[in-house]
C-alpha cells in the first residue's frame, strides 16, 4: 500500500502528433487522483518541453508511465531516449508503464499483435521489465478542419487502408478507434499497482 504520509511522484511522459495519444494522458492522469500522489505530464515530441526536462530527474519518480504514438512502426524517438535513460538509471522499485496508440489496434482482436509488433521489442532492447502494457485504437482527422498537413494524410491514409480491412475508402472525418472502457480499465490497473 502506498504510504499516504509521503509524497510520490508520477511522470507520465507522451509523444502525441494529432493529439490521441496526449487526450489518453490526459485522462490517465485523472482517473488516477491519489491525494498524496504528484503527477507530472510531459509531452516528449514538443520539442521545448523536452529540451526542458532535466533526464536525470527520472530518479526521481515512483512511477513513470510511458504512452507513444506509433509512426511508421515506431515509438516516438524521444519515447525510446527516456526508455534509455530509465534503463541507465538502474532503480530497481521503478513502477514503469507504457502504452500505445496505434492504429492496428483498432479492434480487440489486433491488441495482442499491436503489443508484440510495438512494445515488446523496445522492453527486449532496454532490458527493463514494465508492471503494466497496453495498445489502444488510435484517431485520425482527416476532417476539413484537420491540422495534418498532406503529406502526412496521404501517408496515414495508406496505413490505414492496410490496416483496417473494413475500410476501402478514408472519408474527410475523424476517425475514433480508441476504446474509452479499455483506458479505464488500464487507469485503473495502474492505480492499483501504485498503490500496491
Amino acid at each position: 500500500m502506498i504510504n499516504m504520509s509521503s509524497e510520490k511522484k508520477l511522470l507520465i511522459a507522451y509523444s502525441s502528433i494529432a493529439g490521441c495519444t496526449e487526450e489518453v494522458a490526459k485522462k490517465i492522469a485523472e482517473l488516477i487522483d491519489i491525494p498524496a500522489l504528484n503527477v507530472d505530464l510531459l509531452k516528449v515530441n514538443d520539442k521545448k518541453e523536452f529540451k526542458k526536462f532535466d533526464m536525470d530527474k527520472l530518479a526521481n519518480y515512483d512511477f513513470i508511465l510511458l504512452g507513444s504514438s506509433i509512426m511508421v512502426g515506431k515509438l516516438n524517438k524521444n519515447v525510446h531516449q527516456v526508455l534509455e535513460k530509465i534503463s541507465e538509471t538502474g532503480k530497481q522499485d521503478l513502477k514503469l508503464g507504457l502504452y500505445i496508440c496505434c492504429m492496428k489496434a483498432y479492434n480487440e482482436e489486433k491488441i495482442e499483435e499491436s503489443v508484440q509488433e510495438y512494445i515488446n521489442p523496445s522492453l527486449a532492447e532496454y532490458n527493463l521489465e514494465f508492471d503494466l502494457v497496453d495498445a489502444f485504437g488510435g484517431k485520425l482527422d482527416f476532417s476539413p478542419e484537420s491540422k495534418m498537413n498532406v503529406i502526412t494524410k496521404k501517408l496515414l491514409k495508406k496505413i490505414m487502408v492496410r490496416d483496417n480491412p473494413d475500410i476501402d475508402e478514408v472519408e474527410p472525418k475523424v476517425y475514433d478507434f480508441r476504446d474509452w472502457t479499455q483506458i479505464e480499465r488500464f487507469a485503473a490497473a495502474w492505480k492499483e499497482k501504485i498503490m500496491s
